[in-house]
């Protein structure tokens, strides 16, 4: 009986020790839930204010786009203007320098066009007027035209530079024949002028003959005469010459420009399809 009452005493101790580790484990779990769950507010918190940051933040980052598409539109308006009164101003197409000048123009302001139309496509479509998106399809058919008017300069801006050339050797080969003709009358006149005659000229020019002869003075001009028509071809050689590599710098300048300009503008077309083929709904 007393080896029955001890195991009696030891299942009843046994039980009880059962239930105050049950009534533990699940104080521990109650109080790890509790943990668990302000955690769970905390980062929920956490993610609340970090919502309204990301929302400000896209409100602040949408106003400040707003703001450069503004300026793409005042830069593109402002580069129009320019395009106009270029034309009106060099209006003289049949001249073959004002031509070549013209094509200089419209491709040395082409990165005021291309600067405004970055700043306008920023956003994709978003927040955008339905005008916008309208004038947007407009824009992007226009860089097309554009790009390819700005191909077609350049055999222009070639057949130009060779006539370029051509007018101002004519003209330069014009004033050189005018002076070497006004030396040649001078140097035929002055040889058939007599001593009597060269003395007086020389008087005449406050100057003297001092210890030289009037034949002297004569050869002596009429040599400077013959050194001057010298210099005179020379002189217009090294012209043409300087004036035929500024043009050509200048040319090779605004043909890449063109061709540079002009592949960026189809670019931009190319990669603005999202802009064309946009659904009627949106």
């Amino acid at each position: 009986m007393p080896f029955f009452t001890g195991i009696s005493g030891g299942i009843v101790i046994f039980q009880r020790f059962s239930f105050y580790f049950v009534v533990v484990v699940n104080l521990v779990r109650i109080m790890s839930d509790i943990g668990n769950d302000k955690q769970v507010h905390l980062q929920l918190s956490k993610l609340g204010g970090a919502v309204e940051s990301l929302k400000y933040g896209s409100f602040e980052l949408m106003s400040s786009i707003r703001i450069l598409r503004l300026i793409g539109y005042g830069m593109l308006g402002l580069a129009l203007f320019d395009l106009i009164e270029t034309v009106i101003s060099n209006s003289n197409f049949g001249n073959a320098i004002s031509m070549l000048q013209l094509i200089g123009a419209f491709v040395e302001k082409s990165p005021v066009s291309l600067l405004g139309l970055g700043l306008v496509l920023i956003g994709g479509l978003n927040e955008r007027y339905k005008w916008e998106r309208f004038l947007l399809k407009v824009l992007s058919w226009l860089t097309l035209l554009v790009g390819i008017l700005y191909i077609l300069l350049i055999p222009l801006a070639i057949a130009n530079t060779v006539l370029v050339n051509n007018v101002v050797n004519t003209y330069i080969d014009g004033q050189y024949q005018q002076k070497l003709t006004q030396a040649s009358g001078f140097e035929e006149r002055f040889k058939q002028a007599t001593p009597e005659a060269v003395e007086e000229i020389v008087k005449r020019q406050g100057g003297s003959l001092g210890d030289k002869s009037p034949q002297q003075l004569k050869d002596k001009i009429l040599a400077d005469v013959n050194q001057s028509k010298a210099q005179l071809k020379s002189q217009a050689d090294a012209a043409k010459s300087q004036q035929k590599k500024s043009w050509l710098t200048k040319s090779i300048k605004w043909n890449l420009g063109a061709l540079i300009a002009g592949t960026l503008f189809i670019s931009i077309w190319k990669y603005t399809t999202w802009i064309r083929v946009s659904k009627a709904e949106e």
